[in-house]
C-alpha cells in the first residue's frame, strides 16, 4: 500500500506483488514494493519470510501452478540481489486460491499475484 506521498506502507507484515498476464518479470511497480520490502525485512527482529505465487484462471491448473511458481522464484531472486539473507520458504498455489473469484478461463489482474509475509 502507498501512501499519498507514494511512500510504500506495510500492513500486517504483509506484501503483494502483481504480474501481467503469463509473466513472472518484476515490472517497475513490482521493484518499487519490493525495494521497499527488502529494506524492512533486513532490520530485526524479522527472521523468515514466506513467498506464496499465485495466476489467473487462464491457461491448464498445471501450467498455472507453474508460472505461480515462476513468480515466487523471481520474487525471491529480486529480494536476494538486493541483499535479503533471511530464510525464505516458497510456496505457489496456481489459481486455487484467487482473491477475486472469477469463472474457468477469466483473466483477472489481481490473481496474478506474490504475496509475501514476515513470519
Amino acid at each position: 500500500m502507498r501512501t499519498p506521498e507514494g511512500k510504500v506502507i506495510f500492513i500486517d507484515q504483509m506484501a503483494l506483488v502483481f504480474f501481467e498476464s503469463g509473466s513472472a518479470r518484476v515490472d517497475e511497480r513490482g521493484a518499487a514494493i519490493l525495494d521497499a520490502f527488502a529494506g524492512y525485512v533486513q532490520a530485526p527482529p524479522h527472521c523468515h519470510l514466506i513467498i506464496v505465487g499465485h495466476a489467473d484462471r487462464v491457461g491448464p491448473d498445471g501450467a498455472n501452478l507453474e508460472l505461480s511458481r515462476r513468480r515466487a522464484k523471481a520474487v525471491e531472486a529480486y529480494l536476494r540481489a538486493r541483499g535479503v539473507t533471511v530464510p525464505i520458504t516458497i510456496g505457489a498455489h496456481g489459481d486455487t486460491r484467487p482473491l477475486v473469484e472469477t469463472a474457468e478461463g477469466t483473466a483477472e489482474p489481481r490473481n496474478r499475484r506474490v504475496e509475501l509475509y514476515v513470519g
